[in-house]
């Protein structure tokens, strides 16, 4: 399942097809279902005052269900009188008063599941062909939609990764920090910067080729990642060097946080030569003399500088 923000103005152009689709259909109800493990979210809902369905509603998947068969068969589904078909009595669509279905799937670019797109009414009714032809070119104007919403999150999330490590880039870490700064000023409380650099990085070049440094700065990368805080951002600065933003977060917290990191990496072995891979780091609060973002981050890299000058494998704050 994706989890693709879907824009408003999107969302406003898929009220505008089902309220039309329900219309030309002549149907109180036109459904954009989005399944979410064991639920249907409702999406988009026409707004004819006999459906009984609105947006944002979550309706149950039930094996049984019309969409969830539509959605795992990926296959259109057509009952004209849902009435005669015992097997529908304690579906969702018979419970909301509805007797005719039509549904068809609905999916994102890459194949994988979105949900369906149905129509819906209150009395039996047959689908004629010119509707059923309608109804899936709109369900494809959908899929269109949703291959471009899928395409601007893959060039938006490219834009913002380092391509070797796959963290977030120095662009993305930046743009945090500045929200995060005004965050923090707007609701007087407080965060903390890390600056990481891995210690004798030049030396693992020298030694075993820089194919072999990458897969070190990779390794670090994926480490740090994997401990960090959810709430925290983590960037790749440039080179050997790191950062990272912790929200709600005061120097002695930080230094908690990266006191275990340092723990951890004393327990892991890195390729190439499983080394123990060391780090320095500068670690800075924001206080009331930090007059931008900026100057808290020099701060802390300014620290980093004097835990390698002092020996390296350690924390300055």
């Amino acid at each position: 399942m994706h989890s693709i923000k879907i824009e408003q103005c999107v969302l406003d152009e898929w009220q505008d097809i089902s309220n039309l689709v329900a219309h030309l259909c002549k149907v109180p109800s036109t459904l954009l279902m989005q399944k979410n493990d064991q639920t249907l979210h409702v999406v988009i809902a026409s707004d004819h005052p006999d459906s009984p369905f609105r947006a944002h509603q979550k309706i149950n998947s039930s094996p049984g269900s019309f969409c969830n068969q539509v959605i795992e068969t990926q296959q259109p589904l057509h009952d004209p009188n849902v009435l005669k078909e015992p097997e529908w009595a304690e579906s969702s669509v018979v419970k909301s008063g509805m007797v005719s279905y039509y549904g068809v799937p609905i999916n994102w670019p890459d194949g994988s599941v979105f949900g369906s797109f149905c129509v819906l009414d209150n009395k039996a009714s047959v689908r004629t062909e010119m509707e059923i032809t309608l109804i899936n070119q709109f369900a494809h104007i959908i899929e269109l939609t949703l291959e471009l919403t899928y395409s601007k999150d893959k060039m938006y999330q490219l834009s913002i990764t380092d391509d070797l490590t796959q963290v977030p880039n120095r662009r993305y870490f930046f743009d945090n920090l500045y929200k995060e700064f005004k965050r923090s000023r707007r609701h007087d409380s407080t965060f903390s910067v890390a600056m990481f650099d891995i210690d004798h990085f030049k030396s693992i070049n020298d030694i075993y080729g820089h194919s072999k440094g990458d897969e070190v700065l990779v390794n670090f990368a994926q480490q740090l990642q994997q401990i960090i805080r959810k709430e925290d951002t983590l960037g790749r600065i440039g080179g050997e060097e790191f950062a990272l933003i912790m929200p709600h977060t005061n120097l002695d917290e930080a230094l908690n946080i990266l006191g275990r990191f340092k723990k951890h990496f004393d327990s892991v072995l890195v390729p190439p030569g499983d080394q123990r891979i060391t780090f320095s780091a500068g670690l800075a609060e924001l206080t009331d003399s930090c007059e931008n973002a900026e100057s808290l981050i020099k701060r802390a890299d300014k620290l980093l500088y004097q835990a390698k000058q002092e020996g390296r494998n350690r924390i300055c704050c």
